[in-house]
């Protein structure tokens, strides 16, 4: 950051791959981190995160292929004007499903992209 008070809005677009392989519905969470300090966790229950949420009624396989963007005002970042790193881990629902990141519906490696915007 150029100024040691200012706020940084966190901008994810995370691709991913939702596969559901024997359950026709599934989720997970995506939860940000300055360093090693989670700043955003995602919505829950006690089975798990579930920012993203799919069902196929009478599927037994499905594959939801997407992106989820999450934007989040970092407005208890330090005080300071040293570098910053930010990153996003994912986490299963439940048993249900598996996740991968940054693939895209040709099963190619997709993008996902950070954008950090300094407020103040």
């Amino acid at each position: 950051p150029l100024k040691s008070d200012s706020d940084i809005l966190v901008i994810v677009n995370q691709q991913f791959n939702l596969n559901m392989a024997s359950a026709a519905h599934g989720g997970f969470g995506i939860r940000i981190l300055r360093g090693s300090t989670t700043i955003y966790t995602p919505v829950g229950s006690t089975t798990g995160p579930y920012d993203v949420w799919f069902q196929a009624t009478g599927s037994t396989q499905t594959f939801y292929y997407g992106h989820k963007t999450l934007i989040y005002n970092d407005d208890g970042r330090p005080s300071g004007t040293s570098q910053l790193t930010y990153k996003t881990q994912a986490r299963n629902y439940n048993g249900n499903s598996t996740i991968d990141l940054q693939y895209d519906s040709a099963h190619d490696l997709g993008t996902s992209t950070i954008t950090l915007v300094e407020l103040g």
